[in-house]
């Protein structure tokens, strides 16, 4: 998503993945967001399937749309006008599968020229810029999200350092969801687990138990491991109140960065934890 506003200088753009005009420190997301958005004249929106799933991008498009911002909807390969959310489904948008992509980007970018009174630039760089940006944009292929088989092993581990170090005051019903997601991924938990991990020991026993289920995924249910893998390693960024860490396990599991959003290491396990829910709540 990217907003900007009449007397445009350079750090009047706001474009929260790009290096140079993301969020500045000392301000929670949604009020530095509202505050872009009711200074903003113009929000180009850059929507793909995984951002139509984001509850960011969501509440800045239906923002942008009720404060009567100029959207331009631009549209990754297979989203249609229709896919787009409440009243903005009706305006016009920017399809990058289309053959007239460049020429509908051009007409927003004049519009966008003389609402804001900035000179026009065409040619040479600027339209090798913009060529490469639709080419780029119609290759775009976004990872395969994993599925319940792949949240489940994720929960499983993220759970068993829950219970292990009481980071719950629901530990009966924290132990009935293990039992599920084992049942389902057709692993065993160590006879007399619980006991196990209510023993107080320097963290052996608990590793001994990840290697435990860990070795029948790798037999059974190899595709799932890394999650499982990744779902122990979560807990350990968080541990650790490491931010970088976090996006390497997101990395390992092919995970948008995105799905792990918030300011501290804390909110965005938190934000990943409902990433998998959301995923094993679906229908079907």
């Amino acid at each position: 998503m990217v907003a900007c506003c009449t007397g445009y200088q350079y750090d009047d753009l706001r474009c929260t993945s790009v290096e140079g005009f993301q969020l500045p420190f000392g301000f929670s997301i949604a009020e530095k967001l509202k505050a872009d958005l009711n200074r903003a004249d113009v929000v180009f929106a850059i929507i793909t399937p995984m951002s139509l799933k984001s509850q960011w991008v969501l509440f800045e498009l239906g923002a942008s749309w009720a404060l009567g911002k100029l959207v331009v909807p631009v549209l990754a390969p297979g989203l249609k006008p229709s896919d787009l959310p409440g009243p903005l489904a009706q305006y016009p948008a920017v399809n990058v599968s289309n053959n007239d992509a460049a020429a509908r980007m051009y007409d927003s970018i004049s519009q966008v020229a003389t609402l804001l009174q900035l000179e026009e630039k065409r040619g040479g760089r600027p339209a090798a810029k913009l060529s490469k940006f639709l080419e780029d944009f119609r290759t775009w292929r976004a990872a395969t999200e994993p599925g319940v088989l792949e949240a489940r092993a994720f929960q499983l581990a993220r759970l068993l350092i829950v219970y292990r170090f009481k980071l719950t005051e629901h530990a009966a019903s924290i132990a009935v969801q293990m039992e599920r997601h084992a049942a389902a991924l057709e692993v065993d938990l160590p006879t007399d687990w619980r006991r196990t991990l209510e023993t107080t020991d320097d963290g052996a026993l608990v590793n001994e138990m990840m290697r435990f289920v860990g070795g029948q995924l790798q037999v059974l249910r190899p595709r799932v491991l890394k999650f499982y893998e990744a779902g122990w390693n979560s807990m350990l960024a968080l541990q650790q109140d490491d931010s970088n860490e976090l996006d390497s396990v997101l990395d390992s599991i092919g995970i948008p960065r995105e799905a792990a959003s918030g300011r501290s290491v804390l909110e965005r396990v938190n934000s990943l934890n409902e990433y998998f829910l959301a995923i094993m709540d679906r229908p079907g």
